[in-house]
């Protein structure tokens, strides 16, 4: 095969006032002399079937196996379900049962199999124009409520959760189940029952302030 990799500055957070639209860093590579621009999108495979099952590398482990072996690093470093002191790049999903079958990147080597059920959160390469980004339902002065990987103390492995931003402050918060992990700053976690991922629920249990509520669109 003949690989040519191309990074991209294309990640990027921008601020202004109380906007901000995040975008997953992307990167672009080839393959036996066909280009793909990719990117990452973090959620279940259960809430995104469609979406990677559209990807070119579906059904094709050995197009995934090249991909990730090319790609390594490029999108990020996600610890997922691995211990903190190993690195781990997006999957590349090809087949779907009782788990995720995917390719990935660790040190030295490519990985393939059940890298996760399908229901649980993990980083997926898609290709960029199959991404979705965080926006919000409206742009006022209103304090950002934003879902957010949120940071433990490995510093390469994340928890589902999301920031609440206004104030010159952001507030993180995670799900109770959560509580045992190990974070760098200051948590406050929801009690058992809500769910960070339903923004109904969390914005009932919160008094439904009035908030920027960002959502992927």
């Amino acid at each position: 095969m003949n690989y040519l990799k191309t990074g991209l500055l294309a990640g990027a957070i921008a601020i202004a006032g109380s906007q901000m639209i995040a975008e997953a860093p992307a990167t672009t590579v080839s393959v036996d002399g066909k280009t793909y621009d990719l990117t990452t999108l973090f959620g279940s495979f259960d809430e995104n079937a469609g979406v990677l099952e559209d990807q070119p590398w579906w059904g094709d482990q050995g197009l995934a196996i090249a991909l990730a072996d090319e790609v390594e690093f490029d999108l990020g470093d996600f610890n997922g379900d691995f211990p903190a002191e190993i690195p781990m790049s997006p999957v590349f999903a090809f087949e779907a049962g009782q788990g995720v079958a995917g390719a990935f990147a660790t040190p030295g080597i490519s990985c393939v199999g059940s890298c996760h059920g399908t229901s649980d959160e993990a980083a997926y390469a898609v290709l960029v124009k199959n991404a979705k980004f965080l926006r919000p339902d409206a742009y006022t002065l209103a304090p950002d409520f934003i879902p957010s990987n949120v940071p433990t103390c490995s510093g390469s492995k994340f928890v589902s959760g999301f920031q609440i931003l206004g104030g010159g402050k952001i507030s993180w918060y995670a799900d109770a189940s959560k509580k045992d992990e190990c974070f760098d700053g200051d948590i406050t976690f929801l009690p058992e029952g809500v769910s960070a991922k339903d923004v109904a629920a969390v914005l009932a249990h919160l008094g439904n302030p009035e908030l920027d509520v960002f959502r992927m669109q």
